[in-house]
């Protein structure tokens, strides 16, 4: 696997695999977590944070501060991406959060709300039923 800047790791307990997300080139590494091999990679979008497994719809939640957050599915043992979801630039940090069925992602005020006067504290709540599954965004 050639790639670097390993950050965000989770386990498939469902398929017994390792999942580590990379920054040099965006990707998620799939490996055996008893040997380490490296068994596939898939693209991802850039300067990943977090990195979720929704074992119930079998999908993993990638959350990038190039503004998006990708969605991969798992067919067998292979992960493909479904959706690229797109956020705010900078907003990586997110926590999904099984028992409510959401995806949080944090974002960042910008300098234009703070210099026309909007606090920045919104919660916006978007159901997305075409992706099976509900995302929020904090500011």
């Amino acid at each position: 696997m050639d790639r670097g800047g390993n950050y965000a790791m989770a386990i498939d307990r469902e398929r017994h695999r390792l999942l580590v997300a990379f920054r040099n080139p965006p990707g998620l590494g799939v490996l055996a977590p008893a040997d380490g091999k490296s068994i596939a990679t898939v693209d991802t979008c850039g300067d990943v944070d977090d990195l979720f497994v929704d074992a119930g719809r079998k999908r993993v939640y990638v959350s990038c501060g190039q503004g998006y957050v990708d969605v991969l599915e798992a067919n067998g043992m292979a992960y493909h991406r479904i959706s690229r979801i797109p956020t705010v630039a900078g907003a990586r940090t997110s926590l999904f959060v099984p028992e409510m069925d959401r995806l949080i992602v944090a974002a960042r005020e910008s300098f234009a709300e703070r210099r026309s006067g909007y606090s920045g504290r919104y919660l916006e709540e978007t159901d997305s039923r075409e992706f099976g599954m509900a995302s929020a965004a904090i500011a």
